[in-house]
């Protein structure tokens, strides 16, 4: 059981204070939350002033479209920043969580854990730690039957923990996580408008979700109807529209002068 090797490159030095992550297994109880009790938040505690962002990358291959949007986003960033990038599809880049691992979850919540359920569990605590470093989040991803590919599901369902990322008593986004970009490039091949029969669930249930960790700065670039549009257009507009919302999130970071990127 490891952190995905890129996960931990991002963390750099801070994996060094891996004990104040490892606290995050204390839990607090409270009787009106969902899980009766929570993990507690230390990423405060190594937060540094790095800008750090972390691309969820589900895209099918580097030349699809949610791909070409995300490169040219990120190119057109003004500011400085560290960009962490998970491809989900790869196994390597995955954490690994089965029902021993949701066991083990429980078990600690409910504060009769073993040793053996809080080393299980610490890979998963990390992981959600680690989201909480992040001032961004760029996902680019595809619809699969109205939905996430079942990929970025795992990921969603594995790092959100109640405690770490968010208030499990009234199911909201921590104080001092709030104010955070989530910027999504997704694609379909039909098109959803208000005539449609067809209902997108993907880009409703990415809002809520990374809302609920503090990334309420969003912005979604859909690209609908591609199997019908060219592959010229789709393009172009995608790209128009990674240069716009750039330009929304450097207003909004209001760093302009500065422009230095590590990818990891």
């Amino acid at each position: 059981m490891r952190l995905p090797s890129s996960s931990l490159k991002s963390l750099g030095s801070c994996l060094n204070q891996r004990r104040l992550f490892l606290t995050c297994l204390q839990s607090v109880r409270n009787n009106s939350s969902i899980f009766g009790s929570q993990f507690k938040d230390n990423s405060t505690q190594v937060k540094d002033d790095t800008k750090r962002i972390l691309h969820l990358n589900v895209a099918l291959g580097n030349d699809s479209l949610v791909a070409e949007g995300a490169r040219t986003f990120l190119s057109s960033l003004t500011s400085s920043y560290s960009v962490t990038e998970l491809n989900l599809w790869k196994q390597e880049d995955m954490i690994h969580y089965n029902a021993d691992h949701a066991r083990s979850k429980m078990s600690v919540l409910k504060g009769f854990a073993s040793e053996g359920d809080a080393e299980l569990i610490s890979p998963v605590l990390i992981a959600a730690q680690n989201i909480n470093l992040m001032d961004m989040v760029v996902v680019s991803t595809p619809m699969w039957n109205y939905s996430v590919p079942y990929v970025l599901k795992q990921y969603m369902d594995i790092v959100v923990q109640p405690g770490i990322n968010f208030r499990d008593e009234n199911q909201s986004s921590l104080d001092h996580l709030r104010g955070r970009h989530l910027v999504v490039f997704s694609s379909a091949g039909a098109v959803f408008d208000e005539n449609s029969v067809r209902q997108d669930f993907m880009n409703p249930l990415l809002s809520q979700v990374f809302r609920l960790m503090g990334f309420d700065k969003q912005e979604f670039v859909f690209i609908q109807g591609t199997s019908t549009r060219s592959r010229e257009e789709a393009v172009m507009w995608t790209k128009g529209e990674a240069v716009r919302v750039a330009g929304v999130v450097n207003d909004s970071i209001g760093v302009t002068d500065d422009k230095t990127k590590t990818v990891i």
